[in-house]
């Protein structure tokens, strides 16, 4: 390999390459975050509906409804002591 097509590796080839991979972990946690939002909703969605109307079960929407939203309540709760516990980790 001759000299010339080795670049030259100071400063500005460095700060170069610090904000082209910060430019592409926004970009991928940007994407990543969206994917999460949608795959979570569908899924959240899905779920919830199965359980409501399913023949083993037999809950209704109702009571499906009161238990998912005391599950939500739960991990709320749980989140909240945690924090009370341990500031410093959250």
């Amino acid at each position: 390999m001759k000299p010339r097509h080795v670049p030259t590796i100071d400063r500005r080839y460095w700060t170069a390459i610090t904000l082209l991979m910060y430019k592409r972990s926004i970009a991928i946690s940007v994407y990543g975050y969206w994917l999460v939002i949608a795959v979570a909703r569908t899924t959240g969605t899905a779920i919830g509906d199965w359980i409501a109307e399913n023949k083993i079960f037999k809950l209704g929407l109702p009571l499906t409804t009161l238990l998912t939203g005391l599950a939500f309540l739960s991990v709320v709760l749980m989140w909240r002591n945690r924090a009370q516990r341990n500031p410093a980790t959250i």
